[in-house]
């Protein structure tokens, strides 16, 4: 009789839970489709008041309303045949940049950085993770910003006509 008592016990205890659990199941579905609902609403009140919109626009741009605003409000007047180019033999050339004759020196700065080496290629060739010196950049006398633009002028010309302006 114990035995049945407890398994009732269990049974009705499992229903209960079973049954909270689907009512709350219930609620939050309900709680979703009222979201739902209201986000299909907004969603169909902004496609309708795009379409509106977009029927403004098309008001708005018919040619004739803009041409009468254009002769109105612009002062503008037609283009005539003779202005148009026929012939290209009147356009400007094309501009063609200026290349430099030789490379630029590299300096030290703008050399690229040396990386690290794995360990299994240090064991293997240990010359490799002796440290390179470092290049020692010539010292010259500072020149005026004046003698200095002559010079890349002078390196940047032509070889015929390298005078210095």
């Amino acid at each position: 009789m114990k035995l049945f008592r407890l398994s009732s016990l269990l049974a009705l205890s499992l229903s209960i839970v079973s049954g909270a659990m689907l009512f709350s199941t219930a609620q939050k579905v309900q709680q979703t489709e009222i979201v739902l609902n209201r986000a299909q609403t907004a969603v169909a009140q902004e496609r309708q008041t795009i379409r509106v919109l977009r029927a403004e626009w098309d008001y708005l741009n018919r040619p004739d309303r803009l041409e009468s605003l254009v002769k109105n409000n612009l002062e503008m007047i037609p283009v005539k045949p003779e202005a148009v180019q026929g012939d290209t033999a009147d356009l400007p050339d094309v501009f063609a940049p200026i290349v430099p004759a030789r490379k630029p020196q590299q300096t030290p700065d703008s050399l690229p950085a040396v990386k690290t080496i794995p360990a299994s290629l240090q064991e293997a060739a240990p010359s490799l993770t002796t440290p390179l010196p470092k290049p020692v950049a010539p010292q010259m006398p500072q020149e005026p910003a004046r003698d200095q633009f002559r010079r890349l002028l002078n390196d940047l010309t032509p070889a015929a006509g390298g005078e210095t302006p």
